[in-house]
């Protein structure tokens, strides 16, 4: 939840995503929209693991990553609701710290997601 995910949409404009617990997301639009944060929830529609994985060193193993889909739902500053749907793949990443590899945290491959209006 402390990493946001970068979207950008046809004409440039970039917002963040970022998922707060288990279903809550918020989203930040670019300042040339009017509203900057918009609060909202998500249903998650599937989930795999994959078996694919990075080590430490970038030795990436496996060879089928892992997926996960959800729909999304925001009401902006205007009271506007905003709709859209997101897929994704993503591998298991070993993080360095301490003495070694001891901790896990995933990877996205691709993010993508519509909105709707």
């Amino acid at each position: 939840m402390c990493w946001g995910i970068p979207v950008t949409d046809s004409t440039g404009n970039t917002g963040t995503f970022y998922f707060m617990g288990s279903d809550r997301v918020e989203v930040y639009l670019p300042a040339s929209v009017p509203g900057g944060l918009t609060l909202g929830t998500l249903s998650l529609t599937g989930f795999s693991l994959g078996n694919e994985h990075e080590s430490c060193s970038g030795v990436v193993t496996g060879d089928q990553p892992g997926t996960f889909s959800f729909n999304w739902t925001v009401t902006d500053v205007n009271s506007v609701v905003h709709t859209g749907s997101v897929s994704a793949t993503w591998i298991d990443k070993q993080e360095a710290g301490g003495r070694g590899c001891y901790w896990h945290a995933p990877k996205l491959l691709t993010f993508a997601t519509t909105v709707q209006p």
